[in-house]
């Protein structure tokens, strides 16, 4: 009866950690596909098909593009206090 108690319990933590790690990869891919892409070509990404699991022709264009749109929000909030 004790080696049921073993085979049952290693079986169980076998199962648990292997649905825990399925369920950590889905939690993660997504955060890691967000951060692929920023650093991907947006023409190249547009196109692509599939998992991405490295940046698609290296660039920092998402990154220049939301900078200069901060700059414009914080120039329209200067105009709008001025008024």
């Amino acid at each position: 009866m004790n080696t049921n108690k073993k085979i049952s319990y290693i079986l169980g933590n076998l199962v648990m950690k292997l649905f825990l790690g399925i369920i950590a990869v889905l939690c993660l891919y997504p955060i890691l596909y967000i951060l692929l892409a920023s650093f991907s070509d947006p023409l190249r990404l547009v196109q692509h098909t599939g998992l991405l699991f490295k940046p698609l022709g290296f660039t920092l264009k998402g990154y220049e593009v939301g900078y200069l749109q901060v700059i414009s929000i914080r120039h329209s909030l200067w105009y709008l206090e001025q008024w």
